[in-house]
């Protein structure tokens, strides 16, 4: 819930937030979303393995942990 009057400062927030993401992150996150709508959410949840080795090999799954390691902020190229 959002207070009455804040509803634009926090979709901005989220926005903002989603831009701060990896973007292979954000589109398989987006798929398996739009799979949920179409067919389920049971079906999704099957389908979701299709997508992560892929993320998980990426070289922005790479460029997060070692971000997080050297605790500075992770810059995601989409690969």
């Amino acid at each position: 819930m959002v207070a009455k009057g804040e509803e634009y400062k926090r979709a901005l927030t989220i926005a903002q937030e989603i831009c701060n993401a990896a973007p292979l992150g954000v589109q398989g996150l987006l798929s398996s979303a739009q799979d949920a709508s179409r067919n389920g959410a049971k079906a999704a949840l099957a389908n979701i393995h299709g997508y992560l080795p892929h993320l998980f090999h990426s070289e922005d799954a790479k460029e997060g942990a070692m971000a997080m390691v050297e605790r500075r902020e992770a810059e995601f190229v989409g690969k």
